[in-house]
């Protein structure tokens, strides 16, 4: 049975839209504070465990698109410099570390928060499944993070 794609075009118009969407709650449940770094490790930790679709829906689209340029690609690169500006509004203020390039140290931070979602196997296997196991593991982020803006 075909589907019906009459509202967004094609296929790859209804996941771009469906993808910006869970963006936009990500971004609204989770901005970027550079004053509040431990805080948003959590949101983003808590947004990706109540919503596991969205970083399934970014790791098939990087299979699809690759290197290759992606619909939206000039909003979402708005979008990562405003929250790459207020990583370097920290660095300007002394209350991160400057040792990193502010798109360099959001993508670290953002890569640390998510992996572990991205594949749950993994993190089951090496670290273990029951609530003390995922507590750990959260706390042991938190302090990689911590240590990776430290001054």
């Amino acid at each position: 049975m075909p589907v019906n794609y009459a509202y967004f075009g094609n296929k790859r118009e209804l996941f771009s839209q469906v993808l910006g969407r869970c963006m936009v709650d990500l971004a609204a449940s989770a901005p970027v504070d550079p004053d509040d770094g431990e805080g948003r490790m959590d949101r983003v930790t808590d947004y990706h465990a109540a919503h596991p679709e969205l970083l399934r829906l970014l790791y098939r689209e990087g299979m699809e698109y690759g290197t290759a340029e992606l619909p939206d690609e000039a909003e979402r690169q708005e979008h990562y410099a405003r929250k790459a500006a207020a990583v370097r509004d920290g660095q300007e203020r002394g209350v991160i570390t400057d040792a990193f390039a502010p798109a360099d140290l959001l993508f670290l931070l953002v890569a640390l928060a998510n992996w572990g979602s991205v594949v749950p196997q993994m993190s089951r296997i090496l670290v273990g499944t029951d609530d003390g196991d995922r507590a750990r593991l959260r706390a042991s982020v938190k302090e990689a993070a911590r240590r990776l803006v430290a001054l």
